[in-house]
């Protein structure tokens, strides 16, 4: 299973309040920029066929990264329990959006998952233990995804917010990573080319066809 072009997205244009959204990285936001960019994005989705459903703004810095908090997996979606609590107000908007479409099955505590931390490859879902995401909340996403045939493979994040702030795949079998992520053999069972890039987003890409 290669890479495919999803057919629909879920997206929320960035608020005012962005600026003030968790992360790592110390230089300023200019919120007015990213939204223009975020509307570059949709239209790129547009353009490549993707039915694009835009949420309407909530009053949550961090409520732009739709991905965070439900993962969706053929007919069924799991909403998850965001590892910071301030994002926790996220998910029922989500959970809303997805229910017309899917079943919807909800995370519970003390399990926590950032959907950042899930990495799709073929025939497994990768899934980042970080600082957002916990034994618990690998175990639950496996019980989901193992009802369609795919395992999870846990790995442990060295350095930044997120898995897929660190990796992400360019296609099929190949990994673009920043170095010193993950352990060399992390993941070695999946036959994958990593290919290290010096620059901190040149990891961190979307790519289908």
């Amino acid at each position: 299973m290669g890479l495919v072009t999803p057919t629909r997205a879920i997206v929320r244009r960035p608020s005012q309040c962005y600026a003030a959204c968790l992360r790592h990285d110390p230089r300023p936001i200019d919120v007015a920029l990213a939204q223009q960019q975020h509307a570059g994005y949709v239209q790129a989705l547009r353009e490549a066929g993707v039915v694009v459903e835009e949420l309407a703004e909530l009053d949550s810095p961090d409520a732009c990264f739709v991905e965070d908090t439900a993962v969706v997996l053929g007919d069924r979606a799991l909403v998850t329990r965001p590892g910071a609590p301030s994002r926790r107000g996220e998910i029922d908007t989500i959970a809303a959006a997805l229910e017309q479409r899917v079943t919807v099955v909800r995370m519970t505590a003390p399990a926590t998952l950032d959907g950042g931390d899930v990495l799709r490859c073929e025939g497994a879902l990768v899934v980042g233990l970080s600082t957002r995401t916990n034994r618990e909340g690998l175990a639950q996403l496996g019980a989901v995804a193992g009802a369609i045939g795919l395992r999870v493979v846990g790995v442990e994040v060295g350095a930044g917010l997120h898995l897929k702030s660190a990796c992400t795949l360019a296609d099929a079998n190949t990994l673009l990573v920043q170095p010193g992520v993950l352990a060399p053999d992390a993941l070695g069972e999946l036959e994958l080319e990593l290919v290290e890039v010096p620059e901190p987003e040149g990891a961190n890409v979307l790519a289908f066809t």
